[in-house]
């Protein structure tokens, strides 16, 4: 993290680095995205880090929004995705904000909130308005919502 002098408003203005290099086929993905997107890859792609690292710039730079990881289950949610959130905000968390370990969910410092669900309980996230979501897996609804 370093400090740099705005040259327009002669604000100081913070640079945050985030530990994450995208692979070629990583950076294409991220360089390419549509409003809906849909990833066929090898298990060893990078999926998971690459959709975190998009959900963090999502709710970096766009205050108070929301974005959701949905995984099959709440549980596969946890056990996939939560370490790499932690890790990859670790630098934001200088900035302010706080992580909630029971409920999945880290809060930045502009107010935007990046958070864990399981499809097992559709009602959780029945409504929310997202700005950002990333569906992992084989999650399927019917019509009743379940």
């Amino acid at each position: 993290m370093s400090q740099l002098q705005s040259k327009s408003s002669g604000k100081k203005v913070r640079t945050i680095s985030i530990p994450y290099k995208p692979r070629e086929y990583q950076k294409e993905v991220h360089d390419n995205k549509k409003r809906f997107n849909v990833l066929v890859c090898h298990r060893r792609f990078g999926k998971t880090v690459l959709a975190v690292n998009e959900m963090i710039k999502t709710a970096a730079n766009k205050p108070r929004s929301l974005c959701a990881f949905i995984a099959p289950t709440y549980r596969q949610g946890k056990s996939i995705a939560w370490e790499y959130l932690k890790f990859y905000t670790k630098p934001l968390m200088y900035l302010g904000g706080s992580r909630n370990e029971t409920e999945l969910r880290i809060d930045l410092f502009n107010g935007s909130r990046i958070q864990i669900f399981g499809a097992d309980h559709p009602d959780s996230i029945r409504g929310m308005g997202f700005d950002g979501v990333v569906r992992l897996g084989n999650v399927y609804w019917n019509s009743n919502g379940t």
